[in-house]
């Protein structure tokens, strides 16, 4: 049989194309004597005809990008799919409402002028400073206020402060429903006599 028709029986028993089967080019005279299908069987199990590996999709572009982005590139815009995580809406609420604290602690103690105050004040609501040390660090840097100041001095001061301001003692509802009772007063109906 010729070394076509043999291609063409192989591929109809491993059931794929023509062109994906192989045959050894050393042994083409035992190719050549096979008749019949059977023969061709036994010559795919002894691997004289074999069928091509599927190719696979190569690692090699994969692998040459990881080493890019160690190097930290192609990570710029262009590259991000998907929405960008911000700081969760509470989370930037405390860290303004902290600054803002500290600000108007510096102003009330009359270490910052005022026109410095709205200045840092629209700083703060644009997210300039991450915290409160950078808030601090720029106004030392800058010169804004009177004399160098220091953060931990600053919020030990601030919380003997909040300490003087002592909040009234919450009442239980047993005391809350003896107060109604003895506030309110009986009602006189007067009805008209004739």
């Amino acid at each position: 049989m010729s070394i076509k028709t043999i291609r063409r029986i192989a591929s109809d028993i491993l059931n794929i194309g023509e062109n994906k089967i192989k045959i050894k080019p050393d042994e083409t005279t035992k190719v050549k004597e096979a008749l019949t299908r059977d023969d061709v069987r036994s010559l795919i199990k002894d691997g004289i005809v074999y069928k091509t590996k599927k190719q696979g999709v190569s690692r090699a572009g994969a692998k040459e990008r990881q080493k890019q982005r160690k190097k930290g590139r192609q990570k710029g815009a262009g590259k991000r799919k998907g929405r960008i995580k911000k700081l969760p809406k509470k989370q930037w609420i405390l860290r303004c409402r902290i600054q803002r604290e500290i600000l108007t602690y510096l102003t009330n103690s009359k270490l910052i002028e005022s026109g410095d105050r709205k200045n840092i004040y629209y700083k703060i609501k644009g997210g300039f400073f991450k915290n409160k040390r950078s808030l601090i660090t720029y106004i030392n840097d800058n010169k804004l206020s009177k004399n160098t100041l220091i953060l931990e001095e600053i919020i030990t001061e601030m919380k003997k402060k909040r300490k003087k301001i002592i909040k009234t003692p919450k009442q239980t509802k047993e005391q809350k429903k003896s107060k109604k009772i003895t506030e309110t007063k009986p009602k006189v109906v007067e009805k008209n006599k004739k």
